[in-house]
């Protein structure tokens, strides 16, 4: 990584990865699996994909129109920017 490209603090670039490497790693900074909840498991992993009790049923299947298959304006969509503004301010 050159010094020009921009870097987030405490966030080491690991020059390989996989989840080994990054095991490996963790263990060297302390992590164990006796104090694994502890740490935040910042990998992709798997989602859940069974029933989680007391909540409503997941969706199987989304109908959507034809014509919402079409790409928006390359200058967005009013209804969807003024919406997103309501939910981020």
């Amino acid at each position: 990584m050159s010094q020009d490209e921009e870097t987030v603090p405490g966030i080491e670039h690991p020059g390989s990865t996989g989840v080994i490497y990054c095991s490996d790693r963790a263990m060297a900074n302390g992590f164990s699996y006796s104090s694994s909840h502890e740490w935040a498991n910042l990998g992709q992993g798997a989602p859940e994909v069974g029933p989680f009790e007391g909540a409503p049923s997941r969706p199987t299947q989304v109908d959507l129109p034809l014509d919402s298959l079409e790409y928006a304006p390359t200058t967005g969509v009013k209804g969807m920017q003024f919406s997103s503004s309501l939910q981020s301010n």
